[in-house]
């Protein structure tokens, strides 16, 4: 299959794929499958619902939903409506919050705040789905799908991983948007054979969206899985690809799923930070041999893509830019402060007109990451730039510290955290996740040997779980409150 590049929309792509293949399987949920017919029914008639209720070109429609394929049927009906839209959280369904506070329409399954009531909710309970299912097919005529919207505009609102403790919200436009699906085929090496998509998290995580809507644009089919299903859903979905957070590739890579062996029809990108050998050499060994680590953040999206250990390549059409700390370039292969600038990044935060001046000048996006460049087109990233630990002078950059604790058997996660004392010295604290407390011992006696070179005092916390975002990343902010309250303990 091939996806026609005047369709102005994905919705617009479900509507052909409904005329040109109705019976063809657009998604899975639950072990129920939709055919394409069904989906653009579904998604007309959610945008008839919608535009009863007022939603119109620019506004902003906030969705919280567990059920993904409803979710994404009120996602291709804002989008058909020329509406924005942004994934909620139940805990933020507050009416003094961003991003539910700037939404124009809210589309919930949970109650929130109890002050959280008005007319511009709608609550999408079980009476939903039946009124929705109510609309008579000729109001719901998936030609309506067909619009096309100014290429600025607005799609879809996405926020920061929060590990600061704070979100940070972005925009996607729709013709950088289109951009970034246009290049999704290079990112997960689509053929005719692996146009499928396995979709393991929930719309929170852009990549859930865009490889989401890159699927239907090529008649594909989305399969709503979890990572303990992976090998189950490849086994049924042959010629597919999908993405895991480094945290959920570690567990899968040591789980039993593929002890019949690894699934080659399968393409895996591993995003959310760092990709050690170990953990690459077991995903190829266990999953499958097509395995890639992709470097990206919200605010630009895509920057590069590595099939090792050692730099990553930066993508065409993607500029990369190594800087000081008078924002300078610094010479090919020294390391510094990256910048960036891709097709498809957004213009700025939205609501923060301070942190947009700050990190969004002249068409570049200074980044929290240290990296260095060590020829054009290369990129090796070493750590993020405000994680630094300063133990009374003694500076460390977790990162590639926190990787080799990572290769250590058994051991899930790794976070550095340095914690300020009054009298200017500092204290360093390890946590390890880990799901066998009896390689404890063995783990502590690495880590002395590890940091001997560094610091003569630390103190190792082992966790069953860490503290994480909707994303999956460590919350580092967290840990700090916590050690904070116990006293550095």
């Amino acid at each position: 299959m091939t996806f026609n590049p005047s369709l102005p929309t994905p919705a617009a792509a479900v509507a052909h794929w409904a005329r040109e293949t109705p019976r063809a399987t657009a998604v899975v949920e639950g072990g129920v499958s939709c055919a394409y017919a069904l989906l653009a029914r579904n998604v007309a008639q959610s945008a008839v619902m919608l535009a009863a209720a007022g939603v119109a070109p620019g506004m902003l429609v906030g969705i919280e939903c567990d059920v993904r394929y409803l979710h994404l049927v009120l996602i291709l009906a804002c989008e058909a409506l020329g509406a924005a839209h942004v994934a909620l959280t139940e805990a933020e369904l507050t009416p003094d919050r961003d991003p539910a506070a700037r939404c124009d329409l809210l589309c919930i399954t949970k109650d929130g705040d109890a002050t959280l009531v008005g007319t511009r909710i709608i609550r999408l309970s079980p009476d939903f789905v039946r009124l929705m299912s109510g609309v008579a097919v000729e109001d719901a005529d998936p030609g309506r799908l067909d619009r096309a919207f100014p290429a600025g505009d607005i799609v879809r609102v996405g926020r920061t991983s929060g590990t600061s403790g704070r979100f940070k919200f972005v925009a996607c436009a729709r013709e950088p948007m289109a951009r970034l699906l246009g290049i999704i085929p290079h990112l997960t090496r689509f053929d005719e054979s692996r146009q499928n998509f396995i979709a393991l998290y929930s719309f929170i995580n852009i990549g859930t969206y865009t490889r989401c809507l890159a699927a239907l644009r090529y008649g594909a089919t989305v399969v709503f899985s979890t990572g303990a299903e992976l090998a189950a859903s490849i086994r049924t979905l042959p010629g597919c690809h999908t993405f895991l957070l480094v945290r959920d590739a570690a567990a899968v890579a040591a789980s039993e799923q593929f002890r019949d062996g690894r699934l080659d029809t399968c393409s895996l990108r591993v995003h959310g930070g760092f990709l050690p050998a170990a953990l690459l050499t077991a995903l190829r060994r266990t999953v499958t041999a097509d395995v890639t680590s992709v470097y990206s953040m919200n605010e630009t999206s895509v920057i590069a893509v590595g099939d090792g250990p050692g730099p990553g390549t930066v993508l065409q059409g993607v500029a990369v830019r190594v800087v000081d700390a008078a924002g300078q370039d610094v010479t090919m292969g020294e390391a510094g402060r990256i910048v960036v600038r891709t097709p498809w990044m957004s213009p700025g935060y939205l609501w923060d007109a301070a942190e947009t001046a700050a990190r969004f000048t002249g068409g570049w996006f200074l980044t929290s990451d240290f990296g260095a460049m060590p020829e054009p087109g290369k990129l090796l990233v070493l750590g993020r730039a405000d994680e630094m630990i300063n133990l009374g002078g003694i500076k460390l950059s977790p990162q590639p510290i926190e990787a080799l604790i990572r290769e250590m058997d058994g051991v899930r996660d790794a976070v550095m955290i340095g914690l300020d004392r009054p009298d200017g010295s500092g204290d360093l604290h390890v946590f390890v996740e880990r799901a066998d407390p009896a390689i404890d011992s063995g783990v502590q006696a690495a880590i002395t040997a590890l940091l001997a070179a560094y610091v003569t005092s630390y103190s190792v916390h082992f966790e069953s779980d860490l503290p994480r975002t909707a994303t999956g990343k460590a919350r580092r902010n967290m840990l700090r409150r916590m050690l904070a309250r116990d006293g550095g303990g």
